[in-house]
């Protein structure tokens, strides 16, 4: 039979399995308000069809059966499908191998409800895909397959994602390279049970876009490699990240210049394990921050550069060091303003109501650290370890350490030899209780030390 384009179609049969569509010109052929429910397109071959220009607005495809049609070659360039309703569409088992979606416009597509389960989207080419304003609320990706996707040049800028429900999807193999995310809403996005294991994130375009609101908790990302992810211009503020695993997430090589982490929640956040290596933090600004009750036990902080790091406004309240590794830190010429420690800038820093005790600083390198201005009132330091910490060439010059209450702190076996204690103002300093047997005091430069006001100077005392 010869079918044309300007045929009217009143009815449409229920049965076309075997119909050879290929090579027909639907362009033109109005399909506004055909009903397509309950018909069975299973076997129909598609290869060749011409869709351009075919306007599928209002289009009602629920209940229609697309399993085992084949839409390789399919051209569907200029198809117009705003307002076709989708919801409810079963695409189950629907082989998108080879289908071209270039120029396919979809702004406006309305796919709430859209069961996408085990949908096979290996090799589809998204390239140039106008995903803007489209609405994927109540989508269900739960079981979809990307692996092998190819994303590279898809533009998401302006896709609403609120609401819509990535549990149980796998990631595995996913290829994010070149993805532009610049201006991605993805407040209220749901990540959690997530599987971004073997996730490939280098070159991912992360520019502008806002992740505060986002829901981060039960998120699994061991194993991610974040290596070559730029962050730069990231906001992260408002974010959520308490309760995130962290564990075993491997940070090297990331760089971190120009995050904006300010109003940040870090509370509850598990650490441990982390390897930070490598972590590039120079000019990470991390005032108004808050660490309190942030977990850093076996945190690996070898090899971390720190160099330029501003911590000025750091609220470290009750952060928790113990079992912290800093061995063989590099903290060299650090600057926080805003472990070798050579010149450190702590001023501004706050360290009230921190809680150092069972911290081991053993083989910390403090050379060269400028803590002057530091505020180190109501720091609790004891128990602390301070054994074996290397403090030779450690500047404690210009140090203000009036009112620190250092009652009850031992120092037996600590070794000072060769520190610079020059210019240290000790006044209104409580020594009160300090233990200092066994203190090792040889060659200690007490030089144009401070001693003014001491209590332990005066007659009464």
């Amino acid at each position: 039979m010869m079918i044309t384009s300007d045929l009217y179609v009143p009815v449409v049969p229920a049965y076309l399995r075997e119909l050879d569509l290929r090579g027909l010109d639907l362009r033109e052929l109005d399909l506004r308000e055909l009903d397509l429910r309950e018909l069975d397109l299973r076997g129909l071959d598609l290869r060749e069809l011409d869709l351009r220009g075919l306007d599928l607005r209002g289009l009602d495809l629920r209940e229609l059966d697309l399993r085992e049609l084949d839409l390789r070659e399919l051209d569907l360039r200029g198809l117009d499908l705003r307002e076709v309703d989708l919801r409810e569409l079963d695409l189950r088992e629907l082989d998108l191998r080879g289908l071209d979606l270039r120029e396919l416009d979809l702004r406006e597509l309305d796919l709430r409800g859209l069961d996408l389960r085990a949908l096979d989207l290996r090799e589809l080419d998204l390239r140039e895909l106008d995903l803007r304003g489209l609405d994927l609320r109540g989508l269900d990706l739960r079981e979809l397959d990307l692996r092998e996707l190819d994303l590279r040049g898809l533009d998401l800028r302006g896709l609403d994602l609120r609401e819509l429900d990535l549990r149980e999807l796998d990631l595995r193999g996913l290829d994010l390279r070149g993805l532009d995310l610049r201006g991605l809403d993805l407040r209220e996005l749901d990540l959690r049970g997530l599987d971004l294991r073997e996730l490939d994130l280098r070159g991912l375009d992360l520019r502008e876009l806002d992740l505060r609101g986002l829901d981060l908790r039960e998120l699994d990302l061991r194993e991610l490699d974040l290596r070559e992810l730029d962050l730069r211009e990231l906001d992260l503020r408002g974010l959520d990240l308490r309760e995130l695993d962290l564990r075993e997430l491997d940070l090297r090589g990331l760089d971190l210049r120009e995050l904006d982490l300010r109003e940040l929640d870090l509370r509850e956040l598990d650490l441990r394990e982390l390897d930070l290596r490598e972590l590039d933090l120079r000019e990470l600004d991390l005032r108004g921050l808050d660490l309190r009750e942030l977990d850093l036990r076996g945190l690996d902080l070898r090899e971390l550069d720190l160099r330029e790091l501003d911590l000025r406004g750091l609220d470290l309240r009750e952060l928790d060091l113990r079992e912290l590794d800093l061995r063989e830190l590099d903290l060299r010429e650090l600057d926080l303003r805003g472990l070798d420690l050579r010149e450190l800038d702590l001023r501004e820093l706050d360290l009230r109501e921190l809680d150092l005790r069972e911290l081991d600083l053993r083989e910390l390198d403090l050379r060269g650290l400028d803590l002057r201005e530091l505020d180190l009132r109501e720091l609790d330091l004891r128990e602390l370890d301070l054994r074996e910490l290397d403090l030779r060439e450690l500047d404690l010059r210009g140090l203000d350490l009036r009112e620190l209450d250092l009652r009850e702190l031992d120092l037996r076996e600590l070794d000072l030899r060769e520190l610079d204690l020059r210019e240290l103002d000790l006044r209104g300093l409580d020594l009160r209780e300090l233990d200092l047997r066994e203190l090792d005091l040889r060659e200690l430069d007490l030089r144009e030390l401070d001693l003014r006001g001491y209590s332990f100077l005066s007659a009464e005392g």
